[in-house]
């Protein structure tokens, strides 16, 4: 994705040239959220080719399309003089939605993680110690081991791996709707600009 980006980058921001940066910051994150989306669709028995990478593709498209133009409205909203300043305020602001974004995430991942993991532990009626063994230390995600000696250890694994999915699901729907948010922030406040022929 990174090498999708990069390069693409250099044509995107050409693209302002036929199309207004309104268009292409709108149409950008409608093609990530896409992807963000389609990756809330394999389960847990998956194959990279046909299930992920029509998705990273996606994602790395949408992003390619955000990355040039975002950064030539950013510096053509200033004079000249102030451009060092814009520069360095676009690239906190990007640095800080990324640590917003990965804090709220993990939130959100662990609480869908561990709803999902005790709805299935109480539906197939697991002991109660073991489920509150297993709940309370479902902020590992994924790397939850189950305890020795457990009846039905095998089953629990399956229920640990599909409430890893759930929780993947809604970070992947949670990024698929910012992205959407983006797209129509984009469309709604930056104003048409003449694009030329």
């Amino acid at each position: 994705m990174t090498l999708l980006i990069g390069v693409g980058s250099i044509f995107a921001g050409a693209l302002t040239k036929r199309f207004s940066e309104r268009q292409v910051l709108a149409v950008g994150p409608l093609i990530a959220g896409l992807g963000f989306a389609a990756c809330a669709l394999p389960g847990t028995d998956t194959r990279y080719l046909t299930d992920w990478l029509p998705a990273v593709v996606l994602i790395g498209i949408g992003l390619t399309l955000c990355v040039a133009p975002l950064t030539t409205v950013v510096m053509n909203a200033v004079d000249d003089d102030r451009a060092g300043v814009a520069s360095g305020v676009n690239n906190t602001a990007a640095r800080l939605a990324g640590v917003l974004a990965i804090a709220l995430l993990t939130a959100v991942a662990v609480s869908a993680f561990s709803s999902s993991l005790e709805g299935r532990l109480q539906e197939a009626a697991v002991y109660e110690d073991v489920r509150q063994q297993l709940v309370a230390q479902s902020a590992m995600l994924a790397e939850l081991n189950v305890p020795e000696y457990t009846e039905n250890a095998a089953g629990i694994g399956a229920m640990i791996d599909q409430s890893y999915v759930d929780a993947f699901r809604q970070i992947a729907l949670s990024c698929a709707l910012a992205a959407f948010l983006s797209a129509a922030i984009s469309w709604f406040t930056l104003r048409p600009t003449r694009v030329l022929s």
